[in-house]
């Protein structure tokens, strides 16, 4: 649910700042060469390359601890916890990423950040047989 709803926030934050602010008089854009400008853009960047390889190492960390229980349903629930986390902690990034597009005044770098950051979440995409590799500890090669 997390997964797709993170989709939707990423259209509507482009219909908001791509059609309905964009242009305005009230809409102030930011200089993305200016000291705050950069700091922000810098900001996002790190950010981006900082949660997406620290999400999918915390996140393998976890599972090795869910495929110790022995409980299933203890294991479902802790599964869906941290993957909720992961995807949250990705999408983040990705959402930063195109409001700063905006505020800079489409500001190229960050547009390629929020795609860097949309590929990675559509490769957390749970699904049946991920979920099972996932929760076991296991990789495609030992099935």
């Amino acid at each position: 649910m997390v997964y797709y709803t993170l989709y939707v926030v990423y259209a509507l934050l482009v219909i908001i700042f791509g059609f309905l602010l964009k242009g305005k008089e009230s809409f102030v854009t930011i200089d993305p060469l200016s000291q705050f400008g950069q700091i922000l853009s810098y900001v996002v960047i790190m950010y981006v390359i900082i949660s997406i390889p620290g999400s999918l190492w915390w996140f393998k960390k976890q599972m090795k601890k869910v495929s110790e229980m022995t409980d299933e349903t203890a294991q479902r629930a802790r599964y869906l916890q941290c993957a909720t986390i992961r995807v949250s902690a990705i999408g983040a990034g990705a959402a930063m990423a195109i409001i700063a597009f905006y505020y800079l005044g489409t500001y190229q770098p960050m547009l390629w950040c929020a795609g860097i950051a949309i590929l990675a979440q559509f490769f957390c995409k749970p699904t049946d047989r991920k979920i099972y590799l996932e929760i076991n500890n296991k990789n495609e090669e030992d099935l």
